[in-house]
C-alpha cells in the first residue's frame, strides 16, 4: 500500500494545489486535503505524514495533530516542538548557538485572569520592574512585540520608558517582549526547507520576497544560510524562515521563528515559488520513506538532523562552533536546488 500525505491548510489557494500536483507527479505517494469530523482518541490518523499550515489558528486542528503525532503520524512542523517555542525562546536558541541577534527581553503579563491574586499568585515577580534599566539594556529604539510567533502584529516602536509603558498598558494578557530596533539597509529571508535553504530579499512591511541577493557577498550569504539552517534544526523544525537585517557586512537575525512562512504566487517571485513547492514535496516524500532522502547538510557528521539537545556548556565561542557544525549544509556541497 502506498504512502499517504495529508495537507492541512486555511485560506491559501495557490500553494496547496501546486503542492498536491507536485506530490502526485511522483510515484508511490497519495496526497490529499485532510478532512476531520469528530476523531476518536483510540484511532490513529489515516496519514503517514501531515503538512500543517493552519493549526496555529485553530485549536481543534492543533489538538488533533498532537494526537496524530502520538499515534505515529509525522507532522510538519511538529506541534509538540512548536508548542515549546515562542520568539523569546527562539532568541535563546540563537544566542546559545552564537548567532548574532538584537537585544531581547521578556516582559511579565500586564493583566491576568480574575483568579490570579497579585499579592499571592505573583510572589515570584520582582516588582516594581526597573523599566529604565530595561530600556538602557535594549537600546534607544526598540519594539514592544507579541512574543507568540503566531502573532502577525509587527509591534510598537518605542524610544522611551513613557512610550513603552503606554503601549504595554494596552497589551492585556498577551505575552510581550521588547526587542531592539535593527537599522538595516535591506533584509534577507532564509527560507529553510529540511536541509535546504532559499535566501531571498524580503520586504517585512509588504510581506513579499524579492529576487536572489546578487549584491550580497557570497561569504556572508553562505554564513547566514548555515546559521538559519542550524537554528531551525536545533529547534526541531522541518520548515522555517529566518529574517536577517543587514547593513554592510553586519547581519542580525531579526526574525527567528516563522514555521508557516508566506508561500504563494503573489509573495514569492515566479521560479522561486516553483522551487519552494518542489522542495517541500521532495521533503515530505522523503520523510515518509517513499523517495530518496535529501542530502543531510544540516548537522555535523554523526548527529541527528532533529537534535533533542543541540547545546553544550561551552559558552558563546563554543556555541558559535556548534552553529558552524550544525550549519555545514551550504559549504562545499553542490547539488542543492535552492542554493
Amino acid at each position: 500500500m502506498g504512502k499517504k500525505i495529508g495537507i492541512l491548510v486555511g485560506r491559501e489557494w495557490s500553494f496547496p494545489p501546486a503542492l498536491l500536483e507536485s506530490v502526485a507527479s511522483r510515484s508511490g505517494v497519495v496526497a490529499e486535503y485532510v478532512k476531520l469530523g469528530t476523531p476518536m482518541a483510540e484511532e490513529g490518523a489515516p496519514y503517514d505524514l501531515i503538512l500543517d499550515r493552519i493549526s496555529h489558528e485553530v485549536d481543534f486542528y492543533r489538538s488533533y495533530l498532537r494526537h496524530a503525532e502520538l499515534r505515529g503520524t509525522r507532522v510538519v512542523n511538529s506541534p509538540h516542538e512548536l508548542d515549546s517555542l515562542d520568539r523569546f525562546v527562539a532568541a535563546s536558541y540563537a544566542s546559545r548557538l552564537g548567532i548574532p541577534i538584537p537585544p531581547v527581553a521578556l516582559l511579565p503579563h500586564r493583566d491576568y485572569a480574575p483568579e490570579i491574586v497579585h499579592e499571592e499568585s505573583l510572589r515570584n515577580l520582582d516588582y516594581p520592574l526597573d523599566w529604565a534599566s530595561l530600556v538602557e539594556r535594549v537600546g534607544p529604539r526598540f519594539l514592544l512585540r507579541d512574543a507568540r510567533w503566531e502573532s502577525n502584529d509587527p509591534g510598537q516602536l518605542c524610544s522611551s520608558v513613557e512610550e513603552l509603558l503606554r503601549h504595554y498598558d494596552r497589551s492585556g494578557r498577551r505575552l510581550m517582549m521588547v526587542q531592539a530596533d535593527v537599522p538595516a539597509e535591506h533584509f534577507l529571508r532564509c527560507l529553510v526547507i529540511g536541509t535546504e535553504c532559499l535566501p531571498l530579499a524580503f520586504d517585512p512591511a509588504e510581506r513579499k520576497y524579492g529576487s536572489r541577493p546578487d549584491g550580497l557577498p557570497l561569504e556572508l550569504r553562505d554564513r547566514l544560510v548555515r546559521q538559519a539552517l542550524a537554528l531551525s534544526a536545533s529547534m526541531g523544525l522541518d520548515i522555517n524562515a529566518v529574517d536577517w537585517a543587514i547593513s554592510g557586512e553586519v547581519a542580525l537575525a531579526a526574525e527567528l521563528l516563522n514555521p508557516v512562512p508566506e508561500l504563494d504566487v503573489y509573495t514569492l517571485p515566479g521560479e522561486h515559488f516553483e522551487q519552494a513547492v518542489d522542495s517541500i514535496a521532495t521533503l515530505l516524500i522523503s520523510l515518509v520513506g517513499a523517495g530518496e532522502p535529501p542530502v543531510d547538510r544540516g548537522v555535523a557528521d554523526g548527529e541527528s538532523s532533529r537534535p533533542t539537545n543541540a547545546f553544550s556548556e561551552t559558552g558563546p565561542d563554543g556555541a558559535g562552533d556548534l552553529a558552524e557544525g550544525l550549519g555545514s549544509l551550504a559549504r562545499d556541497l553542490p547539488g542543492s536546488k535552492l542554493i
